[in-house]
């Protein structure tokens, strides 16, 4: 019975438990609109092939992703992660965080499973009581010498990638009670798993 089964909530982020994409807001906030124009202009034959259809989304990503970031000194990037958590709370989504609220209150086992780079979500998670080992995001590569390479050092965590990322810890699914948030088909695999799915709407 469902009720003996142990109570999990996985929440994508962007979109659901935000109003905005953190991968736009964060590079604002680190690096500045105008770098992060120049780094778009740059990388626009990448972005124009993803919008088409033409590669995959996460190719494109790594490719700004690295001309944002690649050589950042690692705890540079990640002071800059801190600081952001507290621009987070302004484009939070209220509805679904408060159904994160829920799930905590109620002692269910909260993940947050997303595209979004894991080091950003942590510090805001954390605000929460959410361990960094429920974050289950995309991942960065780091040099022996701690400097960003300015790749993944995971896929990029969407669609078919967020099951295969909560098997790792649940391998299992008919063990647990899963409830799921998502927004866009991004979130479509995951939520096609669940006991409970809620797909949200703008």
């Amino acid at each position: 019975m469902s009720n003996m089964k142990k109570a999990v909530a996985v929440f994508d982020f962007d979109g659901t438990l935000t109003l905005k994409d953190s991968f736009i807001e964060f590079a604002i906030h680190a690096v500045g609109k105008k770098q992060l124009l120049l780094a778009m202009l740059k990388n626009f034959r990448w972005l124009a092939a993803w919008k088409l259809g033409k590669i995959d989304g996460g190719v494109a990503k790594e490719r700004l992703f690295a001309t944002l970031y690649k050589d950042m000194p690692l705890d540079e990037f990640r002071a800059k992660c801190v600081s952001f958590a507290w621009a987070v709370d302004k484009f939070e989504r209220k509805d679904t965080i408060n159904k994160l609220r829920t799930h905590l209150q109620a002692g269910h086992d909260v993940y947050i499973i997303s595209a979004s780079i894991s080091d950003w979500i942590i510090p805001w998670a954390k605000a929460y009581g959410i361990h960094r080992s429920h974050i289950l995001a995309t991942e960065i590569d780091v040099t022996d010498s701690g400097h960003l390479t300015g790749r993944f050092s995971t896929p990029n965590c969407i669609g078919e990638q967020k099951v295969a990322r909560l098997k790792t810890l649940f391998p299992d699914l008919s063990q647990i009670d899963l409830y799921a948030y998502g927004d866009s088909a991004g979130d479509y695999p995951l939520l096609s798993i669940a006991d409970h799915p809620s797909l949200l709407t703008p």
